[in-house]
């Protein structure tokens, strides 16, 4: 799993967020809305802020560290979304998703064993997990 480092930094990360957020703060169903529409349209950059604030606002949201993650992974930032792939299993022990999130962090480390291990969980017959 994630380094305490890196375990850090998400907290620290979603503190800020928080702390950034308006007073009047927009209610966290849209801003997840609204960052999981820029993870999808390319802007992982404003969706991982989105997605940070939700996360902070509602820290047992497994959807939000879920989409965290991914965001985080599209910028290149594996610490970060190791520890967010980590915290939504931790909510939601059988999200695959989350493990398939894991399995493409160690695959972009180039630890293939890593990938097979947060792979394993799912089993041969899941798709996406027999693709990566």
């Amino acid at each position: 799993m994630a380094s305490n480092a890196a375990s850090l930094r998400l907290a620290a990360a979603l503190a800020a967020a928080l702390l950034a957020a308006p007073a009047v703060s927009q209610p966290t169903a849209d801003l997840y809305g609204e960052g999981v529409a820029a993870r999808h349209a390319g802007d992982p950059a404003r969706a991982a802020d989105l997605l940070a604030r939700v996360a902070a606002a509602e820290p047992d949201n497994s959807d939000a560290h879920l989409q965290l993650g991914l965001a985080l992974l599209a910028l290149g930032r594996l610490d970060e979304a190791e520890a967010a792939f980590g915290e939504t299993l931790r909510l939601a022990p059988d999200y695959s998703d989350a493990r398939l999130g894991l399995a493409r962090v160690a695959q972009r480390r180039g630890d293939r064993r890593a990938a097979l291990a947060a792979l394993e969980p799912l089993g041969p017959a899941h798709p996406e997990a027999a693709e990566l």
